[in-house]
């Protein structure tokens, strides 16, 4: 995609883009996580005259929109993954690539740059100006297949805020996102189940992934339990990056009977799971939860 942005030498900025949508929120665009690139041209344009101004200086940065993607957590500073630029033409920037450059159109009158997202799902901007003016680009880092995956008939929410630990993602509705195919795996996986266990009405699920994919960075701050270290951004829950997976509780979870579900019988949920296109070797038991993978991990950046 090509967005194509005139900063005028005095006030007047326009920027033009393409624009993706994912579920409720719309970006422009959704860059993959460390996948392709977005190009986009900035020229300046004297606005009394209408004519592109060459040998035009220009700062370009990006940074993030904190809150986003269900990321409720710092740092919100430099040390903030973010997407990086690099200059079609590296001569005409200092550094040619990084999250901050500096440019000049020269007598090019324009000056080129490509975006590749980072591996962390959340919404962007770049901020670009010159001495006359400035305008701000908006864009986001994530994956446009992922849907919203809840049945509360069968299934209960439970891992969120509002029934476990601060992991830094908000409440359960935020932890539940999957491509389509994985999630009626899941959903006819966890009807056959139910269906052989007639003495329970529902079960309990858990992390999926986050609205826009990306990172699952759980271990963000200290006393977390499971969480050896503040890794935050480390996405200790690599497998949930792509919407592919979902964990489902045990028998013996107290927080899933503390919610109104009843755990499954872990080897026999998974068996059910691979049935609907799971993966064995990627559908584990870990010890309190069935880890549902319904595609290979190695196949996507995390």
């Amino acid at each position: 995609m090509i967005c194509k942005t005139i900063i005028p030498m005095i006030t007047m900025l326009v920027a033009v883009g393409a624009s993706n949508e994912l579920l409720a929120q719309t970006y422009s665009p959704m860059i993959p996580p460390a996948g392709a690139t977005w190009r986009n041209w900035y020229y300046c344009i004297d606005q009394y005259t209408g004519q592109i101004a060459y040998y035009c200086g220009m700062t370009l940065e990006v940074a993030a929109y904190t809150n986003t993607n269900a990321h409720y957590h710092g740092p919100s500073d430099s040390s903030h993954p973010r997407s990086t630029m690099t200059c079609v033409t590296s001569w005409q920037c200092t550094p040619s690539s990084g999250t901050s450059i500096n440019g000049n159109t020269l007598w090019v009158g324009s000056l080129g740059v490509d975006v590749r997202g980072s591996l962390v799902g959340q919404a962007e901007r770049i901020y670009v100006s010159n001495p006359y003016g400035s305008v701000t680009t908006n864009c986001a880092v994530g994956y446009t297949d992922l849907y919203y995956n809840d049945h509360p008939e069968i299934w209960v929410r439970i891992g969120g805020t509002d029934t476990g630990v601060n992991t830094g993602h908000g409440v359960t509705y935020y932890n539940r996102y999957m491509t389509y195919d994985s999630a009626v795996g899941l959903y006819y996986a966890s009807q056959e189940y139910l269906v052989a266990h007639m003495e329970i009405s529902k079960i309990c699920t858990n992390d999926m992934a986050l609205p826009f994919g990306g990172k699952f960075d759980i271990c963000p701050f200290s006393g977390i339990p499971g969480c050896p270290a503040v890794t935050p951004w480390a996405s200790p829950h690599a497998s949930h990056d792509r919407g592919t997976a979902a964990d489902v509780a045990g028998t013996g979870s107290t927080q899933c009977s503390n919610y109104g579900g009843s755990g499954v019988n872990i080897s026999e949920f998974i068996a059910r799971c691979v049935a609907h296109g799971a993966y064995s070797t990627y559908s584990i038991n870990e010890s309190n939860h069935a880890h549902c993978q319904f595609s290979d991990p190695n196949v996507w950046p995390h």
